[in-house]
C-alpha cells in the first residue's frame, strides 16, 4: 500500500509511551487524577476501558476530562513536567539523538496530554508530538482539543479500507492516531517503506499496515 509520491524522508513513528518512560511509570492520566484526589473517579473508567479496549467505547475524553478539566493551566503544565521528569528513562535524549542521525523525522503519538513531552520537543530531539492538547476557558483546562487534518477528505480515503468510515475520529486515540499519520504521509509524500513504528500495543497496531517494519523498543531498531 502507497500513499503519495516519491518517499523523501524516512519517518519514525513511536506510538508507545514505554519506549520513552521508565518500566513501570504510573499511567500519565492515574499520575494527573492522583494530584486532583480524583484517583476514584479515573480507576473506574480505566477498568472499564481495560474491560472494553479491543471493541470499545475507548473514553479517551471522559478521562481526561477527569484528569484535567477545571484545572488551571500553569498546574497543568507543572503536573506534566513532574510526570515526565520522574518516569522519563535515563537514557531517552542519547537514543533519540542517535535516532535523528537516521531519521529525517520523529514524532511521538500518544493519548497522554502532549504536554507531558514538551522537553523532548524543546530540546529539539522530536519532530512533533501528536496526543491529547488541552483547551482552554480563560486560565483553566476545559477539555481536550481535536485532531486536524491537512486533507480530511484524502485522509477518510485511504482511513476507511482500513477500519471503515464508522471509525473515523478526530479524537486523540488509535484511530485518531492512524488517521494522522495518514495526514502527515500525504503532506510529505511518504510511502510505506518509509515509515518505522514503534509501539506494539493497541494503540499502535491500527496503524502497522502504513509502515514498512514495527519494532517493541527503540533498543530494537537496528
Amino acid at each position: 500500500m502507497g500513499i503519495g509520491g516519491k518517499g523523501c524522508m524516512k519517518l519514525l513513528a513511536i506510538f508507545s509511551n514505554s519506549a520513552l518512560l521508565k518500566t513501570g511509570a504510573q499511567n500519565a492520566y492515574g499520575f494527573l487524577a492522583e494530584k486532583r484526589k480524583r484517583l476514584a473517579q479515573y480507576a473506574h473508567l480505566d477498568r472499564e476501558y481495560e474491560q472494553n479496549k479491543f471493541k470499545g467505547p475507548l473514553l479517551l475524553e471522559q478521562v481526561f476530562d477527569v484528569a484535567a478539566k477545571g484545572m488551571e493551566e500553569p498546574d497543568f503544565l507543572h503536573y506534566c513536567n513532574d510526570y515526565f521528569e520522574i518516569n522519563k528513562r535515563e537514557n531517552i535524549d542519547d537514543q533519540l539523538k542517535k535516532l535523528q542521525k537516521r531519521f529525517s523525522k520523529i514524532v511521538i503519538f500518544t493519548a497522554y496530554p502532549s504536554a507531558i513531552y514538551t522537553e523532548l520537543l524543546m530540546k529539539g530531539l522530536v519532530s512533533a508530538v501528536y496526543g491529547a492538547e488541552h483547551e482552554l476557558s480563560g486560565f483553566e483546562v476545559s477539555g481536550m482539543k481535536p485532531f486536524v487534518y491537512n486533507d480530511e477528505d484524502a485522509v477518510k480515503e485511504v482511513f476507511t479500507p482500513l477500519e471503515g468510515l464508522h471509525n473515523f475520529t478526530h479524537e486523540p486515540n488509535r484511530y485518531g492516531m492512524l488517521a494522522k499519520l495518514i495526514d502527515i504521509m500525504k503532506e510529505n509524500g511518504l510511502k510505506v517503506q518509509d515509515v518505522v513504528i514503534v509501539g506494539e500495543g493497541v494503540t499502535a497496531h491500527p496503524s502497522y499496515p502504513l509502515s514498512g517494519k514495527q519494532v517493541a523498543r527503540l533498543e530494537d531498531l537496528r
